[in-house]
Order: C-alpha cells, then sequence, then structure tokens
C-alpha cells in the first residue's frame, strides 16, 4: 500500500513539472521588441559658401560700378573702375622707370669690359718678358690677379643688371594684376579696374563704392557662391558618434514657412569647439543643400533632422 502511495506521488507530481517545462520552452523562442533609432534633430544656419573678398589695392574717386548685389559675374569681370591721384601715378610711374638704372649698369659693365681688354694685352706682353727675362714675375702675378678681379666684378656687374630688369618685370606684373589692364613701362594708366577675383554672385558692396566718391585701400565687394549654400550646425560627442559623412538629412527652413529640403553632410570637425577640459564637446557639422531656385539666403535658421 505504501508503494502505491509512493508511485501515485511521483507521477503527480511529473504532471505537474512537464507544463512548466513547456511553457519556458516556448517562452525561449519569443522574439522581444526593438526599440526604435532615436532620431536627431539639430539647428544651424545658412551660409554662402567661400565668400571672396574685393579689395582695392590703391586709394581714388570711383568713376563707374559696374555690378550690384545680387549680380552673377564671371571670374576677372570689372566690378569698379577707380582714378588714381596724380602723384601716386607719377610715383608708380618712377617705380617702372629703370632706363637711369640700367644705363649705369651697362656703362659700369663697357668700363669694366675696357679695362679687362687692356689688363689682358697687358698679361700676355709680360708673359713674354717674363719669359724673356726681361720682366718681374711679381708684376706678371699682379696682372693677373687683377684680371680676376675684373672678372668678377664683371660678373657681379652683369648680374645687378639683370636684377634690375628682373624687378621691373616683377612690379609690371603686379601692377598688371592691380589695375586690371596692361602695363607698358615707363607708362602708367590713370585709372585701375577692380575685377571678380572668382566667378558668383556679389553678395556685399561698400556704400564707398558710388560713382564720384573717395574709397580707401581695402575691401570693397564680396563675391561668393550661392549655390550649392552651406549649412553649419554643432553636435554633442554622443551625437556626432552616431553620425557619417555623406549622410543626408532633412532640413527645415523656418522663414520659408518651414519648407523642408535635403542636406548632405560634407564634413565633421576633427576637434570640438571648445578645448576647455570642464566644456561640453561640441563639433561642428558642415552641409552643403541645393539653391538653384536661389531661395536660399545667408542667415537663414534651419532644423536639421536624422531620422
Amino acid at each position: 500500500m505504501n508503494r502505491l502511495a509512493a508511485a501515485l506521488a511521483c507521477a503527480l507530481a511529473l504532471a505537474c513539472a512537464c507544463p512548466a517545462a513547456a511553457q519556458s520552452t516556448a517562452g525561449s523562442g519569443v522574439v522581444q521588441p526593438v526599440s526604435p533609432k532615436r532620431q536627431l534633430v539639430l539647428s544651424g544656419k545658412i551660409y554662402n559658401a567661400a565668400p571672396m573678398p574685393v579689395i582695392a589695392p590703391y586709394p581714388g574717386i570711383v568713376v563707374k560700378r559696374f555690378h550690384d548685389v545680387g549680380d552673377v559675374v564671371d571670374k576677372d569681370a570689372p566690378l569698379l573702375e577707380i582714378k588714381l591721384d596724380a602723384q601716386l601715378v607719377l610715383d608708380l610711374k618712377r617705380r617702372l622707370n629703370i632706363n637711369a638704372a640700367v644705363r649705369k649698369s651697362e656703362l659700369e659693365i663697357a668700363k669694366i669690359q675696357l679695362d679687362l681688354k687692356d689688363l689682358t694685352l697687358r698679361r700676355d706682353t709680360l708673359e713674354r718678358l717674363v719669359r724673356d727675362g726681361m720682366a718681374a714675375e711679381r708684376d706678371l702675378q699682379m696682372t693677373t690677379d687683377q684680371i680676376v678681379i675684373a672678372e668678377k666684378s664683371l660678373d657681379a656687374a652683369r648680374n645687378s643688371l639683370a636684377q634690375v630688369r628682373a624687378d621691373q618685370a616683377e612690379q609690371v606684373k603686379m601692377l598688371r594684376e592691380q589695375f586690371g589692364q596692361p602695363i607698358h613701362p615707363p607708362n602708367v594708366p590713370p585709372t585701375i579696374l577692380v575685377h571678380a577675383p572668382v566667378a558668383g554672385t556679389v553678395l556685399k558692396v561698400s556704400p564707398n563704392a558710388e560713382e564720384g566718391l573717395y574709397v580707401p585701400p581695402g575691401e570693397l565687394f564680396t563675391v561668393g557662391s550661392m549655390n550649392p549654400m552651406l549649412i553649419r550646425a554643432q553636435a554633442f560627442e554622443s551625437d556626432v558618434a552616431r553620425l557619417k559623412v555623406g549622410e543626408e538629412a532633412e532640413v527645415t527652413v523656418e522663414s520659408l514657412g518651414d519648407r523642408r529640403l535635403t542636406a548632405r553632410l560634407d564634413s565633421i570637425s576633427l576637434t570640438p569647439t571648445s578645448a576647455q577640459f570642464e566644456a561640453p564637446s561640441y563639433y561642428l557639422l558642415e552641409f552643403s543643400v541645393d539653391n538653384s531656385d536661389n531661395s536660399l539666403r545667408e542667415g537663414y535658421k534651419v532644423r536639421i533632422t536624422f531620422r
């Protein structure tokens, strides 16, 4: 009787354990839900790409302005004509007039060549006299030394003349770039043409760049690209770690009624914006965005979303 009771108890225990085991086995095959990737939202601002300042090399009076803000210009297109002060033009002419220096060098070279010819004849005569015992060896050596000195002087004079001409050529090249027109020494044009250094759009014009006004040396225009435009933003270190150059993001332009565009991440700075140890590490991001319809402007604020 006791044996039967024990057997029944074991069977009951096994029956109770089997459903639990089956439930455990089934539970191990359930796929746990994966939390969705957190979207990243940044604030940024639009900038013109590679703006280039246009500098006036000399002061003067504005004769004519050829372009205004918003005009599209080619590289080397004239932007402004400036009439120079008469004294400045005279000073530039003097710098280019090398006739006196060239003439002086040429006369020096001719004199040395004449002296060298006389010394050579004297040396030849002394060589014959020394062989015949009619002149001292010391006189021959002294003449030979004088010839060596004269030859070195001739080389120096020729180099000096070449340098004078090279300096003039360099001055002409520099003035040709500054004046925006050919220069024929010693003549200097009374006006200069200020040209666009790159092709692009006139982004800014100095208030002084008006006909009849005096303009000092300095920035008169800014020329840059309006397409594509740049977007700059900052991201925290943990956010930067998940970004890759070349990724695309959705850009919302608040000033254009929350218009949505697509921008490409072009660069991520390698160093944080602040090097202080206590400061949080933010990195500069730079994007490019199409502006073929010319609707974007520098300074517009945008919202950048990585999904």
